[in-house]
């Protein structure tokens, strides 16, 4: 599986190019001493952000792949980030659908299929495996 599907206890970074994690469980950093590489600076509630890298004021915080906000203070690796040093800004957004859409490695192509395995045709309604 790629790098960037692997769910590591106990955070969930959704694409490599973010620069946040999602908390799985509450981290108290008395408790835990260091994820991944990483020593949380805070008390960290359940599905918030810890910051994976360091983030400096006005810098994009990025989730998803996307800007979800800006830094409103300089922001540590291991720190909660939130509404109190997060805010949202003006910046350029590209509406483009499906630009970085990609088909992951471990996911076989429809030629690669077993005989017995029957894809459902790109765009059906009924639910089934979708493949390019």
């Amino acid at each position: 599986m790629p790098d960037s599907l692997k769910i590591a206890l106990p955070l969930i970074r959704l694409n490599p190019a973010d620069n946040v994690a999602v908390v799985r469980e509450r981290i108290d950093p008395a408790l835990t001493p260091e994820i991944e590489g990483i020593r949380p600076q805070d008390e960290i509630p359940r599905g918030h952000k810890i910051a994976i890298a360091a983030i400096a004021k006005g810098e994009p915080v990025t989730k998803y792949g996307q800007t979800i906000g800006f830094a409103t203070e300089d922001i540590s690796a291991g720190q909660h980030v939130h509404t109190h040093n997060l805010s949202v800004g003006e910046f350029a957004r590209d509406y483009a659908i499906g630009v970085k859409l990609w088909h992951p490695s471990w996911c076989p192509k429809r030629s690669e299929l077993p005989s017995w395995v029957m894809p459902a045709p790109m765009g059906a309604w009924a639910p089934g495996i979708i493949l390019p």
